[in-house]
């Protein structure tokens, strides 16, 4: 086991992160976490004076943070506010893309202009954030001979499980964020030559102070009352997952990362992930030795996060050890089985 602990453990000590849509929820969390691992810190958003708060509040502990101003439906406020974050604080090693809107009606209801609010933002303005990045990243890795040489570059897409699951009076959200994840499989693919991760985290429900007021509704606390847990997560659940995607310890895991929280599946939740490696032929062999079996196959291996891991993420371990997608039917429910039973052996 690695002898490192604490924030040097995860290696992001001196990393530049970009964290979009901070002013805020996620985003604000996101950047907080980041900064209490020694990233240094651009944080990018509409609204300056919510992030100079944060930056204030950060910097007070002993961050180093830089606010950018960026509109990501506007591409050109794109590019710029990537040039601004680089000319300030250097290469950016890390990008959380992270800025996101919704409407809520039914489809027949939907306007030209609803459309283009929301997938301005969460789909055309997650793409050209996420390029704009790379770009600048693939300049730095093609300046170096072989991938070991090549920095460690990581882009982390904030979609959701409604990109995974249709939920109801939010289709056009539900569509947008579907196209993030699939948005994330092509980067992965395409960008992992050069040394770059792309992965997505997809939350569940997560309190934050846009959907509070919903949740506190009579209609949130029904919904609540369906979901295995029977509460909402809070954005510190999502705290062991950003930080592992985000550093080294995540080298081999690429094309997407999801999470979801399900009345289908009863034990996933939104801090529990579901991982896959790219192009391995087999199940990895820690998942067959506790399932007492072997199984092959030509589908991408589960992952599983490491007892290292595990060790310094409760958060993540209490809802239990294995990531894992149904990606085929029938090794999808043998699979899944595994998953509920180890995380009832958990609790």
């Amino acid at each position: 086991m690695d002898s490192q602990t604490g924030s040097n453990w995860f290696g992001l000590d001196g990393k530049l992160a970009l964290v979009t849509g901070a002013s805020s929820g996620l985003g604000a969390r996101f950047a907080t976490v980041l900064a209490e691992q020694g990233c240094k810190l651009v944080i990018a958003a509409r609204r300056m004076d919510r992030l100079e708060a944060l930056r204030d509040r950060l910097e007070a502990k002993g961050a180093r943070v830089y606010c950018v101003c960026m509109d990501v439906s506007s591409v050109d406020s794109i590019e710029a506010g990537v040039a601004q974050a680089q000319a300030l604080a250097g290469p950016i090693d890390i990008l959380v893309n992270n800025s996101g809107v919704s409407t809520t009606q039914r489809l027949s209801d939907v306007t030209e202009k609803d459309f283009d609010f929301v997938f301005n933002t969460n789909t055309r303005g997650a793409f050209f954030v996420a390029q704009a990045v790379a770009k600048s990243m693939i300049e730095r890795a093609k300046l170096l001979p072989n991938l070991e040489s090549m920095p460690a570059s990581r882009i982390i897409n904030i979609a959701s499980m409604a990109g995974l699951e249709v939920l109801s009076m939010i289709g056009i959200y539900c569509m947008s964020k579907a196209a993030v994840v699939h948005m994330t499989r092509s980067m992965a693919l395409e960008w992992g030559r050069y040394n770059i991760n792309v992965n997505a985290i997809c939350p569940g429900y997560i309190l934050t102070e846009i959907n509070q007021a919903h949740f506190e509704s009579d209609a949130g606390q029904k919904l609540i009352a369906r979901l295995p847990r029977r509460r909402v997560g809070k954005p510190e659940d999502l705290d062991a997952v950003l930080l592992m995607l985000a550093s080294g310890r995540s080298g081999f895991v690429k094309l997407k990362a999801l999470g979801k929280e399900c009345d289908r599946w009863p034990f996933m939740n939104s801090g529990l992930m579901m991982l896959w490696s790219e192009r391995c032929p087999r199940w990895c062999s820690c998942i067959s030795k506790r399932a007492g079996q072997r199984f092959k196959s030509i589908q991408p291996s589960l992952l599983v996060i490491s007892q290292a891991m595990l060790a310094r993420s409760t958060r993540l371990s209490i809802y239990g050890s294995l990531m894992t997608m149904p990606i085929a039917a029938p090794f999808g429910r043998v699979f899944l089985a595994m998953s509920n039973s180890w995380l009832l052996r958990k609790n």
